[in-house]
């Protein structure tokens, strides 16, 4: 096996982020509404993931598909190639919306590919490639590759 991917749902951050807030705004009244992402009909923290980033880790897994570690872009051509992401959808965001938004700038931009079914964030000198894909229950999955040949 070449690599692993790493994923996070959406509501675990969400609940992290509702959290600190809470706490930083316990004066404030109780919040109306409660967000229960694991109610029926998703079940979203227990529910079986079927995206495309899913279903290529169990072809990894089997031994079907390799995915190629390169020098200067880590994992990213290999996965652009096995996501069948084209690279010419290639647009550069200096947003430091990223789990790695201290080597973001306007020097070292981040690069997004995209396909109908999932986005590839790719920072220069990176430690992960970020990556969301979507379930078609769940919606948007996302993930990390680690950086580092194995």
């Amino acid at each position: 096996m070449c690599c692993h991917f790493r994923f996070f749902k959406l509501p675990t951050l969400m609940m992290s982020v509702i959290t600190g807030i809470f706490v930083l705004e316990l004066a404030l009244p109780p919040l109306a509404a409660q967000i229960e992402f694991d109610r029926a009909p998703i079940h979203y923290s227990t529910s079986e993931v079927n995206d495309h980033i899913n279903k290529l880790q169990r072809r990894m897994d089997a031994g079907a598909i390799k995915l190629k570690f390169d020098e200067k872009f880590g994992y990213l051509k290999s996965l652009l190639e096995a996501l069948d992401i084209t690279p010419s959808s290639q647009m550069l965001v200096f947003s430091k919306t990223s789990l790695q938004l201290r080597r973001i700038s306007p020097n070292t931009p981040r690069a997004l590919y995209f396909n109908d079914h999932s986005y590839i964030g790719w920072v220069p000198n990176g430690e992960v490639i970020e990556v969301s894909s979507v379930d078609p229950l769940q919606g948007a999955i996302f993930y990390t590759l680690r950086q580092e040949e194995t």
